[in-house]
């Protein structure tokens, strides 16, 4: 019986930086969206404030419950 690790199992703490980073870069690109797209064109399209709004909140999201999911609860249960 080996006690050595299976080769299986998920490496969490990269899985929650590259998840925080994605989170953070639709922030970004949603941001950076909206400001150019303001600066750009004078009145926006609804339907792109919209998206880009859907992205700066998914990205909050995924910024902040990747690294608490990956990094606090999962390996915790493994």
């Amino acid at each position: 019986m080996s006690h050595g690790r299976n080769p299986r199992s998920l490496d969490h703490a990269r899985i929650a930086k590259t998840g925080f980073l994605a989170g953070l870069g639709l922030f970004a690109a949603g941001v950076v969206g909206e400001l150019a797209g303001h600066s750009v064109v004078s009145s926006m399209p609804e339907t792109l404030a919209s998206a880009l709004l859907i992205l700066e909140v998914l990205g909050v999201a995924v910024a902040f419950f990747m690294p608490l999911i990956f990094g606090a609860v999962l390996p915790l249960m493994e």
